[in-house]
C-alpha cells in the first residue's frame, strides 16, 4: 500500500491548491446548496469573472499562516 503524508502547502506548491480548490468549492456547493456566479466561478459576487482572478484571494493562506492551514 502507498504511504500517504500530509504536509502544509508552501509557495512552491500553491499551484496545486489553486487548481484543486475550485473543485472543492464545487463539491461544497452541493452541500451548501449554492450556485456559481454568472461566470461559473464560486464567488459571492460577479466581480470575479475567471479562476485566474480568484487566485489572489487565496494568497492570504501563504501570507498569514494564522488564517488557516492548507494541507
Amino acid at each position: 500500500m502507498a504511504e500517504i503524508t500530509v504536509e502544509l502547502s508552501r509557495r512552491d506548491t500553491q499551484l496545486i491548491i489553486y487548481n484543486l480548490y475550485p473543485l472543492y468549492l464545487h463539491d461544497l456547493a452541493g452541500i451548501r446548496n449554492v450556485l456559481p456566479n454568472r461566470y461559473g466561478v464560486f464567488e459571492d459576487s460577479d466581480a470575479i469573472q475567471t479562476l485566474q482572478q480568484q487566485m489572489p484571494e487565496f494568497d492570504i493562506w501563504w501570507e498569514k499562516r494564522s488564517v488557516s492551514f492548507l494541507f
